[in-house]
């Protein structure tokens, strides 16, 4: 199945608006590879990856992840998410949040 996935998000870069289009193929480099990582010991096992290019891996996701990172907040209000779930309350001022009841993550509106 996530072969299919990454097929299909392949396909839609091809067809995705210019504007979007390197964002996007960053995004999707970067699931692929941290889907990669989480099957980094089968890809090994069958020389699909090799011991170099696994050593690099991390590296990898880490230098996607700055690229993409100055665009989170595009990203998301894309997707429609709203600011209040950015950040849970508690990291704020943690004092004067536990100052009374708080009823966990619950403070003003619900998700």
């Amino acid at each position: 199945g996530e072969r299919m996935i990454w097929e299909h998000c392949l396909l839609s870069l091809q067809k995705c608006e210019d504007s979007i289009k390197d964002i996007l193929n960053t995004l999707i480099l970067l699931a692929g590879a941290c889907m990669i990582r989480k099957y980094l010991a089968w890809f090994l096992l069958d020389k699909t990856v090799s011991l170099e290019a696994a050593d690099k891996l991390e590296g990898e996701i880490n230098c996607l992840v700055k690229k993409i990172a100055p665009h989170s907040l595009t990203i998301c209000n894309g997707f429609g998410i709203p600011e209040r779930t950015f950040r849970a309350p508690i990291a704020g001022d943690y004092v004067a949040y536990n100052e009374g009841p708080n009823k966990g993550e619950w403070i003003s509106s619900k998700l």
